[in-house]
């Protein structure tokens, strides 16, 4: 699932799951100063 792709906060398990590395890190927000990253490894983590 591309980033753009995304149409529901707070966001689902499936879609967390479902996102895709791209070339750099980003960060989607999930609720207020939470955020949900993913790095270009694939690694995904939360970040407050």
């Amino acid at each position: 699932m591309k980033r753009s792709d995304i149409t529901r906060r707070p966001l689902p398990d499936a879609t967390l799951s479902n996102l895709e590395a791209e070339e750099g890190e980003y960060r989607e927000r999930d609720s207020g100063h939470l955020y949900f990253r993913v790095k270009p490894n694939g690694l995904k983590d939360w970040q407050f």
